[in-house]
């Protein structure tokens, strides 16, 4: 999207330019999409469940890891009583094949572990993902609606940066409607308990 912007942006900048009908018909206008993003109510409360959903993961991790050093420090318990030469033989081999099963345990413990990390990393990035797509979604439809009832030609994100990471928009006397655009979506807002 970002390219095909930056190949046309010339061109729409060509025709501001031109005079007479083609200047009176071309209108601009700035939006920066980071600051709408980030103080949309819908993203604040996304972003508080996302923190939940990182935070119960990460939970479950612990219970996991609190597994593995339990079972390592019984498996070190046993590796000790199976080395210990007071006890029988017959003991210490009973205590060697416990300590040889507790190494299994283990590492079917790490391999559980691996398997929830990979997991959960990828339940988050779905998550985020599928969060910003919704929000984006909801926020170009203000920013078109916006763009039409002003009458824009074009509507640009002065926060949008090049492959090189410059900014896109550098300088600027369009209209700026990023608090016209936050307004409109933080209309719906859920108005916040009185105490």
């Amino acid at each position: 999207m970002k390219r095909l912007l930056i190949k046309w942006l010339p061109l729409f900048l060509l025709l501001g330019m031109l005079p007479g009908v083609a200047h009176a018909q071309f209108k601009a206008a700035t939006v920066d999409l980071s600051r709408v993003f980030t103080n949309y109510w819908k993203f604040k409360e996304a972003d508080l469940s996302l923190q939940s959903l990182r935070t119960e993961l990460a939970t479950g991790f612990e219970d996991l890891k609190k597994s593995e050093d339990k079972g390592k420090e019984s498996y070190t318990t046993l590796l000790s009583e199976a080395n210990n030469q007071v006890l029988s033989s017959e003991e210490r081999d009973r205590k060697k094949k416990a300590a040889e099963d507790k190494l299994r345990e283990i590492t079917e413990i790490r391999r559980t572990m691996e398997q929830y990390e990979n997991q959960a990393r990828t339940r988050l990035i779905d998550q985020r993902t599928r969060v910003r797509e919704n929000l984006l979604t909801e926020i170009y439809a203000v920013v078109r609606s916006k763009g039409k009832a002003g009458n824009y030609s074009l509507i640009l994100d002065s926060a949008g940066k090049t492959a090189d990471q410059t900014p896109i928009v550098i300088y600027s006397t369009a209209e700026d409607i990023t608090d016209a655009v936050l307004s409109q979506l933080n209309a719906g807002a859920p108005t916040a308990p009185k105490k």
